[in-house]
């Protein structure tokens, strides 16, 4: 599970800082992303990034991700992460959001297959 979350962790913070070059290694060929955007495969989903980052309007300096609750279930070469993320994104996101990752593991490392995260709807 160590290197599950390591590759996590690296993920998370290539989505912050707008590193499609190190998402494009930490996500499969065929991941797919679904959020307040709508559906997004690979290709889309990167192109995106790309542009907000050179046209200057992704996440500003020091935006993060960070687990407020994260559940990890293992399924042999599939990992299923669910939970509760805490986003500082100077107002790009809302404070917290629900996450659910499905991860599969690509020889002795990881990448992201699938990712649904939305508004946490609170109660």
């Amino acid at each position: 599970m160590e290197k599950l979350l390591a590759a996590r962790a690296r993920w998370m913070r290539a989505y912050f800082d707008g590193d499609v070059d190190t998402l494009d290694k930490l996500e499969a060929d065929d991941f797919s992303s679904t959020c307040r955007l709508g559906n997004q495969n690979k290709k889309e989903q990167l192109a995106g990034i790309a542009s907000a980052v050179r046209e200057g309007c992704w996440f500003a300096d020091g935006s993060m991700g960070q687990d407020l609750q994260r559940h990890v279930h293992m399924l042999g070469d599939l990992a299923l992460v669910h939970g509760v993320i805490r986003t500082e994104a100077f107002g790009q996101l809302p404070p917290s959001v629900a996450s659910t990752e499905v991860w599969q593991r690509a020889g002795s490392d990881w990448q992201a297959l699938r990712l649904h995260f939305s508004d946490l709807k609170q109660r």
